[in-house]
């Protein structure tokens, strides 16, 4: 258990949090995420207030997570949608094979 909490202590905040999220599957609230991310580095509870206030600033920061309301964080590609078939930005191919570009006055 303590070779565990050394390796993940060399882990990035985020990153844990990222790999908690990950293996959960669903959106988590922020306590329990930060909870586990903490328990998993091994911070002492007389640490455990700083140090959580610190871990939310790191997730809040990281474009990874997505605030979902109601305390909860998931991960934003749980979340982004594929462009559909033929959708795309301006000057790709169309499906017809041409190129798409705004008509100009």
């Amino acid at each position: 258990m303590e070779t565990d909490r050394r390796s993940a202590a060399k882990v990035s905040v985020p990153d844990l949090a990222y790999r908690i999220l990950k293996r959960a599957g669903q959106p988590m609230h922020y306590r329990q995420l930060i909870g586990e991310v903490l328990d998993a580095r091994g911070v002492p509870e007389e640490r455990r207030g700083r140090a959580m206030a610190e871990a939310h600033t790191e997730i809040n920061l990281d474009p990874r997570f997505q605030y979902l309301g109601q305390a909860r964080w998931g991960l934003r590609e749980w979340t982004e949608k594929e462009p559909a078939r033929g959708e795309g930005s301006e000057g790709e191919a169309g499906a017809d094979g041409e190129e798409e570009y705004p008509e100009e006055d």
